[in-house]
């Protein structure tokens, strides 16, 4: 659940960010729309051993620096969207993961969108939600580097959500403490991909290059748009992966689905669905543990969320298997996915499927909105 509690924060923030930030171009200079402010952060933490894969290598404990460039955004129409005034920007950080043999260091690049709660008062609590890229320097080899079953390739993906109580000094300098959850991997484009999970405790401080003023506003009601309430997608999807570490050919998985979704807020919406696809991975897997004549045919019912940004949307789904004759896996799974708009009635997007705490494989994805 560690990956998949990251996965739902962060969407669910990005949603906020990117909604907010699109229509807070337009406000006005005079409106102070953006407050723009440079900060520092430590972080120190625990390497969480979440498998048994990782265990040999022991407990560690993590470090590391980050560089932070801030945009507050205080207009209208940012607090019109979401009721909120979230702050956004990038963070470029360092982390040295404590076992510099196995596992070494991280780069990261990383985009955030931060809400902030009580904004008006000098003590006050934000959440926030990262997403991003880091660069490792100590990826898996079977000769050189045998135990990092962490991660195979040197370019990963970076997810972070963490939760600060703020406190403001003046109106231009601002010192938090946080606790933070941090996660590394490759979504599964290639094995082995166990992660690295290092929960932390952060301290922090940011300089405003300008007063920092939260004006008082009414929140406002949903009201859905005329024909906007309700969204049908049809969806084709395609993706290929691994079956070993080390292994180069990759396994064909394509399928379709069908979604329906019904607004239940300003950037919410609920989901139903159901999927079918054929994996020749699966098939591969089988016929190596001596199963011949299986299907390698699923199909599933979905549940889920969607974070509605005009063109984007973010969703987060539970399945079922109501056909797997295999059964290799649980019957749940879960499914993250990011959709765009290209016009009134064409979408792409890309898609993880993971089981467990586990990513499956990531596919790229075309369909009909309706």
């Amino acid at each position: 659940m560690y990956r998949q509690l990251t996965v739902s924060v962060i969407l669910l923030l990005f949603a906020i960010g990117a909604f907010a930030q699109q229509n807070n171009s337009s406000d006005s200079i005079e409106d102070k729309s953006k407050i723009f402010s440079i900060g520092l952060r430590g972080q120190y933490s625990y390497l969480w051993l979440h498998s048994q894969d990782i265990a040999p290598i022991g407990q560690a404990y993590p470090w590391g620096l980050q560089a932070e460039f801030n945009w507050h955004l205080v207009g209208e129409k940012t607090w019109q969207q979401c009721n909120c005034y979230p702050r956004t920007g990038l963070i470029v950080s360092w982390f040295n993961f404590d076992n510099p043999k196995v596992l070494g260091h991280g780069f990261s690049g990383v985009y955030y969108i931060e809400p902030f709660f009580t904004f008006d008062k000098k003590v006050n609590i934000s959440l926030r939600g990262a997403a991003g890229f880091s660069y490792l320097t100590r990826p898996y080899d079977s000769l050189t580097n045998p135990l990092n079953y962490s991660y195979s390739m040197p370019l990963g993906g970076f997810l972070m959500i963490h939760l600060a109580l703020n406190y403001r000094l003046n109106k231009r300098t601002n010192v938090s403490f946080s606790a933070n959850i941090n996660h590394v991997s490759n979504g599964g484009i290639r094995e082995p991909n166990k992660g690295i999970n290092f929960p932390s405790a952060s301290i922090g401080v940011d300089y405003s290059l300008q007063d920092a003023r939260f004006k008082k506003r009414e929140r406002s009601r949903f009201i859905p748009k005329a024909g906007h309430k309700y969204h049908k997608e049809f969806i084709a999807f395609v993706s290929s992966k691994v079956i070993m570490h080390g292994e180069k050919k990759r396994h064909l998985i394509y399928g379709m689905g069908f979604s329906f979704s019904r607004e239940v807020g300003k950037l919410n919406a609920l989901n139903a669905g159901a999927e079918w696809k054929q994996d020749f991975a699966l098939k591969e897997k089988l016929r190596r543990e001596g199963v011949t004549g299986m299907s390698n045919y699923r199909a599933g019912i979905l549940l889920g969320h969607e974070f509605l940004m005009g063109r984007f949307s973010l969703s987060q789904q539970i399945g079922i298997y109501i056909y797997d004759p295999s059964h290799y896996n649980d019957m749940v799974y879960q499914r993250y996915g990011l959709n765009y708009r290209l016009g009134k009635l064409l979408l792409i997007g890309i898609n993880v499927k993971a089981h467990r705490q586990v990513a499956d494989f990531l596919d790229f994805r075309a369909g009909i909105g309706f």
